[in-house]
């Protein structure tokens, strides 16, 4: 069954491609900044989605900023932890890493206004999430791509 990982996924094209993923079966996993009442409906309508369907695999809320490199190693791990938990420790190997067959960077956020007001801090905000989130997020979904033999990044 296949992994994957959607950033962004709580409202917009994230979640529409999360919506098209629910029909599958899959173990999907949906990270958002903004957690709460807009993640938990996401999931929700996910998990309707899916249960209509009856399909297989989990939906995991994954609340975070991925454009701190520390939050996506933490996050990596917390899908290791779910995925060895599914696949067995017959399947899973303990010290490699997180096995994510499909990464969607979706996360982004913009800035709306004149560049002459924008602040440094808008503007570090801004990169942090449409750029260095990527950067992290590859990092991290590689090696077990690789291991794996093959994945996808979009």
């Amino acid at each position: 069954m296949k992994n994957i990982l959607i950033t962004g996924a709580s409202r917009g094209i994230g979640r529409a491609i999360a919506k098209e993923f629910a029909q599958t079966d899959c173990n999907l996993f949906v990270n958002s900044l903004h957690g709460g009442e807009k993640l938990t409906e996401c999931v929700d309508e996910l998990t309707s989605i899916r249960r209509g369907r009856a399909g297989t695999g989990c939906i995991v809320a994954l609340k975070g900023d991925v454009g701190d490199p520390g939050f996506v190693r933490s996050m990596f791990m917390e899908i290791k932890r779910h995925t060895q938990s599914f696949e067995g420790a017959a399947k899973s190997d303990a010290n490699g890493p997180a096995r994510i067959d499909i990464l969607i960077n979706n996360a982004g956020i913009s800035y709306v206004g004149l560049l002459q007001d924008m602040t440094d801090d808008q503007w570090d905000r801004i990169v942090a999430t449409n750029l260095s989130s990527v950067h992290y997020c590859c990092r991290e979904a590689i090696p077990g791509m690789l291991s794996a033999g093959g994945g996808r990044i979009i």
